[in-house]
């Protein structure tokens, strides 16, 4: 009676030692498993973050980009002008070159015609 009391003692250490490692080992498990949740919490706030900088960037190179299109617009648009400028500058030019080849002309006409009547005038007298 006395060796089945000790082997039942026995078995039950063992179970209890089982019992104590499987506890110690459920502990360490949940430990693991709060880190890893923590870590995944931790990696979807960066990862929130960095799509927030990430949306924020493309935004502004949007806006860079309408701002370099504007600009670039603005800046055809003003040689178009100068360009419209210039060619009503020569036409002005054109046209004062002609008055002054014509008033030139009739200048020499005008010479033309006192010398003639100087001419005339000194044949008469």
């Amino acid at each position: 009676k006395i060796a089945g009391l000790r082997n039942a003692l026995n078995e039950a250490e063992t179970k209890l030692v089982s019992s104590d490692a499987t506890a110690v080992e459920m502990k360490e498990l949940r430990s693991q498993l709060e880190e890893a949740q923590t870590g995944l919490v931790a990696a979807k706030e960066a990862k929130a973050q960095d799509d927030a900088e990430h949306a924020k960037a493309v935004a502004k190179m949007e806006d860079d980009l309408k701002s370099t299109g504007k600009k670039a617009s603005d800046a055809i648009a003003e040689a178009e002008k100068e360009k419209k400028d210039a060619s009503k500058c020569r036409i002005d030019l054109a046209v004062s070159e002609s008055d002054r080849n014509e008033a030139m002309q009739q200048m020499t006409a005008l010479k033309d015609s006192i010398k003639r009547m100087e001419e005339s005038h000194k044949k008469k007298t």
